[in-house]
């Protein structure tokens, strides 16, 4: 299983809480946007859409979705929130990549290489997946 830590969307997802209970004040919605046209395009038209269960890229879509709603109806005006945060995702995503960079890993070996070849997506559905993270097998 790919660690957490290497994934963006758990960093964005992190961020997202904190930006919702204020405690950070700038929003991560490039970042989340980004992650919600990645993500569809991973899941349903990338070259290994066939290794993702369908109950899986569903899940992970609407719940990319409902991130990126959350955060729009937080702001108020998500098209001056979007342009406004924009660095700071850059800089947050930047920070991202140096991490990886630390850990001998880059952008292409997580997204393209290690999660599309998780066992762990081969072996069930969504509830299974969700069971090998929380490690409750």
């Amino acid at each position: 299983m790919v660690p957490p830590q290497y994934i963006y969307c758990y960093w964005i997802w992190l961020w997202t809480a904190l930006f919702l209970f204020d405690i950070i004040k700038q929003s991560p919605l490039p970042s989340s946007v980004g992650a919600l046209i990645f993500t569809t395009w991973a899941v349903f038209l990338s070259p290994w859409q066939k290794k993702f269960p369908f109950d899986f890229s569903l899940f992970i879509v609407l719940f990319e979705i409902f991130v990126v709603v959350g955060i729009a109806y937080k702001l108020k005006n998500p098209i001056k929130g979007f342009f406004r945060d924009l660095y700071t995702n850059i800089i947050v995503f930047l920070v991202y990549l140096g991490y990886l960079f630390t850990e001998n890993k880059s952008f292409f070996d997580i997204y393209f290489d290690a999660i599309p070849n998780q066992k762990e997506l081969g072996q069930g559905g969504l509830l299974d997946y969700i069971q090998s993270v929380f490690n409750f097998k």
